[in-house]
């Protein structure tokens, strides 16, 4: 498929996708002004299920790229689905470099890439500690950072759980909605100016309050 295939089958996907989340899910969004539209972006959110990747992606509109486990391409419609929306398969065995080598020509292409910077899921829903990658790919991409906090996908789908616990639009009572919280964006200039560790230090509490915020959105919700 060409290029423009495969962002139509990407939109079409996520308004399929919009649709079920807000009827299965009562998903609901914060700060979308703060996207820009166009230019390289490292999209970064903290990690809480295996929902996080389409909530990102409904939550940022515009057309995102991810990196995935090699494995996942094995099986032949979910690869041609994953192709589709811009994944590209990352072969954990291997070295290091090769998720970074593939995410800087993404970058480079003017894409916006999204990363999970916690590098797994939590085990408690709160935001943990930041991976060291992600200050080097900052300090080798120098591209601005957008951050988005996720509530709600660890009480859906949590790490122990095989299916996910639904919030129906409208249905009182239930604690499985889900909110995402976009925040402005974070020049690269101000993070590359701290030390590796007080960088992510700063990014972690960054995705700890756009999470409370999403937290209080949710329940409102």
């Amino acid at each position: 498929m060409t290029p423009q295939a495969n962002r139509l089958v990407y939109n079409i996907g996520s308004l399929i996708s919009i649709i079920v989340s807000w009827l299965l899910f009562s998903i609901r969004f914060a700060g979308q002004r703060h996207v820009p539209m166009q230019g390289s972006l490292l999209v970064v959110a903290n990690h809480q299920s295996f929902l996080d990747p389409v909530i990102v992606g409904l939550a940022v509109k515009r057309h995102l790229c991810y990196l995935a486990r090699k494995s996942l391409f094995k099986h032949r419609w979910l690869s041609w689905i994953m192709y589709r929306l811009g994944a590209i398969p990352l072969d954990q065995d291997g070295p290091a470099t090769e998720g970074i080598k593939a995410t800087l020509q993404l970058l480079r292409r003017g894409e916006a890439v999204v990363l999970f910077p916690e590098g797994s899921r939590t085990p408690d829903g709160q935001v943990h500690e930041l991976k060291s990658g992600i200050a080097l790919l900052l300090r080798k991409a120098k591209v601005p950072i957008l951050p988005v906090g996720i509530a709600g996908a660890y009480e859906a789908l949590p790490i122990w759980r095989k299916y996910p616990r639904f919030a129906p639009l409208g249905w009182p009572g239930l604690d499985a909605g889900i909110a995402a919280v976009i925040g402005p964006v974070i020049p690269c200039e101000k993070l590359l100016s701290l030390p590796t560790e007080e960088m992510l230090r700063h990014l972690q509490g960054v995705l700890a309050e756009l999470k409370e915020q999403a937290e209080r959105i949710r329940k409102k919700a």
